[in-house]
């Protein structure tokens, strides 16, 4: 392909020539529009750039297309300068011609035109995919490093349409740089350049423009913004109750805001219910051209002084302008404030074993499932076992509970041995918890010796239970069924809740049920759900027993567990 540079001679005041701006074919563009800010669309296909030189120096015209990694540009020097006044700029595609036109005038008159000629196949770029009929987007840079001068853009129009810079002014084409030093930037999108295009604007200056040693100019990028839809989502978060902190919640945009986008907000119910434990909110979020990506709000907390468990309300977005819902809706929940979470530790027995070691679970359960995590040490420290000989992995360690959970277990490993010495104990100790207060912070860790020559079977045995009964549901007490010690096969345990004072359907759901121990597992955590009410009534109290074992094992010497339900509401 061959492009031949032609420069026309320089014109002065005196000069009989006269330029004759091109006639160009140019396409109707598309609704144009101007974003007060550069959406970068990477590197420019086509430029054109108008600056003075500095220090009083000639102003310089530049002009090219990416080839090969390189700009092929071509320069020329107004000798007048720019003037104070209405200077001209042009820059012109002819499609018909194949011609690229550069074309600057000063106030007085003087002018100098470049031409770039046979530019053949639609102006396609090498190294690029884009031709010029996908040029859509236009980015307009005015600099002026001239003190005491002004510089504005005026009078911008592409193929006779005017761009307005600033819809909130009266002018609808003026793209300022005032006072100086200052430089600002537009993004003008929606344009069509598939057919030719003539960009003309006047450059207005007051005073002397070019005698700052560094560079003032006007220049012009041609580029391709790929084409989206922009997408609104929401997040929530959670705040403690009763701690004065919000919900908090952000609606987004996923890429830059190149127009205004609108979307309507509104709080939503679901187990937390406005106004007994929020404030409800709705409104209409805003998000300008150039402006945050994202916007944040609040939504305020009802504290109050009953034990709850976690509680949900969401926030949705509808009607939205300018944009499309990828994420309608988003959760946030309110927790209990840690005062009224708790956690415990929980008795284990184990059977020592004649040889190598055993593992048992010391379980660290918590009497609410929160939103956030919650984190809290335990140590085993020797009672008349003696660590690192009748116990090891002592800790101390981190516990973490994960949000929705309720509880987490702390592995001790048991040494066996053949020596006849008694039941030996040690005890599980929580401290430093974050998120919660603690409760039963000591844990039984009972070692049975098995060498004693009374033992004649492996037996299953219940634990006891005790958990405050709260005012509302869901609320679950915990039970272990364990064996003395581990057993030589499979032992299958059948379990049922058995009433009390604690009245079954009123009280707690029964259950019944089956689990299965062994030799390497010998205990089970078994859940029975609560029903808590808000009436004052003495604690009750129900049992968990043991109603047969298949297997290697025998029903214990005590085969019920007893759940203790503490009355925790006021008279």
């Amino acid at each position: 392909m061959r492009r031949i540079l032609g420069l026309l001679i320089a014109l002065s005041l005196a000069s009989a020539v006269t330029c004759v701006e091109p006639d160009v074919v140019g396409a109707v563009p598309g609704t144009p529009n101007v974003i007060p800010c550069e959406k970068t669309f990477g590197e420019a296909l086509l430029f054109s750039q108008f600056r003075s030189f500095g220090n009083g120096r000639s102003p310089q015209m530049r002009f090219g297309i990416p080839k090969s990694g390189t700009l092929v540009a071509s320069s020329a020097h107004l000798q007048g300068g720019w003037t104070p006044g209405m200077n001209v700029i042009d820059f012109t595609y002819n499609r018909a011609t194949n011609r690229l036109t550069s074309y600057m005038r000063n106030a007085l008159g003087q002018e100098w035109v470049w031409y770039y000629e046979n530019v053949s196949g639609g102006l396609a770029f090498l190294g690029h995919a884009k031709t010029v009929d996908d040029l859509n987007a236009l980015l307009v840079t005015v600099s002026n490093r001239d003190e005491g001068t002004t510089a504005n853009l005026r009078n911008v129009t592409i193929d006779g349409a005017a761009l307005d810079a600033d819809p909130s002014t009266p002018t609808v084409d003026d793209f300022l740089a005032t006072p100086a030093p200052q430089r600002n930037q537009w993004t003008v999108a929606g344009l069509d350049f598939s057919g030719g295009f003539d960009l003309h604007a006047n450059l207005e200056i007051g005073g002397t423009f070019g005698t700052s040693p560094d560079l003032s100019s006007v220049i012009f990028k041609f580029g391709y913004l790929e084409p989206s839809t922009p997408a609104l989502s929401v997040s929530g978060g959670a705040a403690i109750e009763g701690s004065g902190q919000p919900v908090p919640f952000r609606v987004g945009v996923n890429g830059a805001v190149l127009s205004q986008i609108s979307v309507d907000y509104q709080t939503l119910d679901g187990s937390a219910t406005q106004p007994d434990d929020y404030t409800a909110m709705s409104g209409t979020l805003t998000f300008q051209p150039c402006g945050a990506t994202s916007q944040a709000f609040n939504v305020g907390v009802t504290g109050d002084a009953l034990p709850e468990s976690l509680e949900r309300m969401s926030v949705g977005l509808s009607n939205p302008l300018g944009a499309t819902i990828a994420t309608a809706t988003a959760v946030g929940t309110i927790t209990e404030a840690a005062s009224d979470i708790s956690l415990s530790v929980g008795d284990v027995m184990i059977s020592e074993g004649a040889a190598g070691t055993s593992r048992v679970r010391l379980p660290v359960v918590l009497n609410h499932a929160l939103a956030t995590p919650v984190a809290v040490q335990l140590q085993v420290v020797g009672g008349t076992a003696t660590p690192g000989s009748d116990y090891f992995n002592q800790g101390p360690r981190t516990l973490s509970i994960s949000p929705g959970n309720t509880s987490a277990y702390f592995e001790v490993k048991v040494a066996g041995d053949t020596v006849v010495e008694g039941d030996e104990t040690a005890a599980g100790v929580l401290f430093n918890a974050i998120g919660a207060s603690i409760g039963d912070s000591v844990g039984v860790l009972t070692i049975q010796d098995d060498d004693s020559p009374s033992t004649a079977a492996v037996q299953a045995y219940v634990s006891d239970a005790s958990v405050a009964e709260g005012d509302s549901g869901p609320r679950y007490v915990y039970f272990t069924i364990a064996l003395n010690r581990g057993a030589s096969g499979r032992v299958l345990v059948n379990y049922q809740t058995v009433a009390g004072t604690a009245s079954d359907g009123q009280d707690f759901r029964g259950r019944a049920g089956q689990v299965v121990l062994g030799r390497s597992k010998r205990s089970v955590t078994v859940s029975v759900m609560l029903l808590p009410d808000v009436i004052d009534e003495v604690d009750e109290s129900f049992n968990l027993e043991v109603v047969s074992v298949v297997g290697p094992a025998v029903i214990g010497a005590d085969p019920n567990g007893t759940a203790t339900i503490v009355d925790d509401d006021l008279p």
